[in-house]
């Protein structure tokens, strides 16, 4: 069988969509059958019955589409008890008229069953799709009433049957029944020698940390003042939530910043850089509740590679983690949900300000030890600097276009925390960058206890680099 990928993956380390949470029937979309063909003395008419045998595939994919989620390879596929439902209407005369239908996946590409038609047909199923001024398909995976998302409602005509979408249950516990069952309507608006299905719906699949261990939360999800979506999840050994959610991108779509999102009674950001989702696409959202929950009294704390808040480097030991950073401003300014924590130690030392960044961001790879579940190492800017300085009480305003060479700003508070949290002493100089990433910034950390900002005329300076970590 031939596949290939329908769901790329994009992570976000930040969060970002939202749609509204409704419950929707549309007669232009879905249906379900009645097999009876019903004389047409009977007062009771129920429909026509019509044999069908119909190709489905998936974006030029000649031979599937998909149901079943393969976690390894991140394909989809069909499996026994997928079923296909045909809805459309025949106006011509001596037409079908309405009909609707529900068939049973076969093999392949293949999914066979009856239709029920309004009018008798004398023509074949080909024929009536192809010439229908409205006929659509929509999958329906196998074990889809187990979740209520999808409901079909049959009708005693049988021509007229419908599903309807209750997005409020678009619920799972993993991501790949999220896939399976809400990825989301898959589904094709015209017929073409077969039928060639497309997702109509977005995955944001969660991983909350911080929570306490082994324990049964309350997940609530508010759009809008629509029907919540409610669930409940047990998280792990390591205090982890994990569940999925699916976004039907069939209706009303704004930011997704909008969503109100509650897990264990702790709000959760899921705002993002990313603002419309976009059907087909899983959106990984890692947030930290232990991050949520810092105050500005929690300056000079560490964070450890877990995530955790620590006071200590020895207290990070005991809880078999190590601290990789201190927390040096709590607030959202500086292009960050919670704040800022500046490394215990350089990134590397004599490096060109070309490589500075790209040195920042390997610590965000699966395989660094200095990786932060929830939080993202990155370059500081010249506004990090300011902030993080401030945070550890230093006077003064921030400024977005400092002049070179003549602002200054003490670092003292930022040192003396560093070196109590047991972090290396900030160097003679440091690089960095501005907000829009054009100037060669650097930090030079004078003996009267302020810190000037500089901009450098090479690229090929060799200079230290500090990395801050945004949460």
């Amino acid at each position: 069988m031939k596949t290939k990928n329908i769901f790329k993956t994009l992570a976000l380390a930040m969060m970002m969509p939202a749609m509204l949470l409704t419950t929707a029937c549309s007669s232009d979309d879905d249906s379900i059958i009645n097999n009876e063909n019903i004389n047409k003395q009977n007062t009771a008419k129920k429909g026509y019955a019509l044999p069908v045998t119909v190709k489905v595939t998936r974006q030029g994919d000649n031979t599937t589409t998909r149901a079943t989620y393969d976690a390894n390879e991140m394909k989809l596929s069909f499996s026994e008890g997928d079923q296909l439902f045909v809805k459309g209407k025949d106006n011509s005369d001596g037409g079908a008229g309405q009909f609707a239908g529900l068939l049973s996946w076969q093999s392949g590409g293949t999914f066979s069953g009856t239709i029920t038609t309004e009018n008798p047909y004398s023509g074949t199923a080909d024929q009536l799709f192809t010439e229908a001024n409205d006929c659509n398909a929509t999958l329906l995976p196998s074990g889809y009433d187990d979740y209520d998302y999808i409901t079909y409602e049959r009708r005693a005509e049988g021509y007229d049957d419908d599903i309807c979408i209750y997005t409020e249950k678009a619920f799972a516990l993993t991501k790949k029944a999220a896939i399976e069952q809400f990825s989301s309507m898959e589904k094709s608006s015209e017929y073409n020698d077969g039928f060639e299905l497309e997702p109509r719906g977005a995955i944001l699949n969660f991983n909350i940390i911080g929570l306490e261990k082994n324990k049964k939360v309350n997940v609530i999800i508010n759009n809008l003042g629509a029907k919540p979506m409610e669930g409940k999840v047990t998280t792990d050994e390591t205090g982890c939530a994990t569940f999925a959610i699916g976004i039907y991108t069939g209706y009303f779509i704004d930011m997704l910043d909008i969503l109100d999102v509650s897990v264990g009674g702790y709000a959760i950001n899921v705002s993002s850089s990313h603002k419309f989702p976009d059907a087909g696409i899983i959106y990984n959202v890692t947030r930290n509740v232990a991050f949520t929950n810092v105050t500005a009294s929690d300056v000079g704390k560490l964070i450890g590679a877990d995530g955790s808040i620590y006071s200590t480097q020895a207290a990070a030991t005991a809880a078999n983690t190590t601290a990789v950073a201190m927390i040096a401003y709590v607030g959202n300014e500086s292009n960050c949900s919670h704040g800022l924590a500046i490394a215990l130690e350089n990134v590397g030392n004599g490096n060109t300000w070309d490589s500075a960044a790209g040195l920042c961001n390997a610590w965000n790879e699966s395989t660094s030890p200095k990786k932060v579940t929830g939080g993202t190492w990155r370059l500081p800017t010249i506004i990090d600097w300011q902030y993080m300085f401030i945070g550890c009480g230093a006077s003064g305003s921030v400024e977005d276009n400092p002049t070179d060479g003549s602002y200054k700003m003490s670092y003292s508070g930022l040192a003396t925390k560093l070196n109590e949290a047991g972090g290396a002493a900030l160097p003679a100089s440091l690089w960095s960058k501005d907000g829009g990433d054009t100037n060669r910034w650097y930090i030079s950390f004078g003996s009267d206890n302020n810190a000037t900002f500089r901009k450098s005329t090479t690229s090929a300076g060799k200079t230290p680099v500090r990395a801050c970590l945004v949460f």
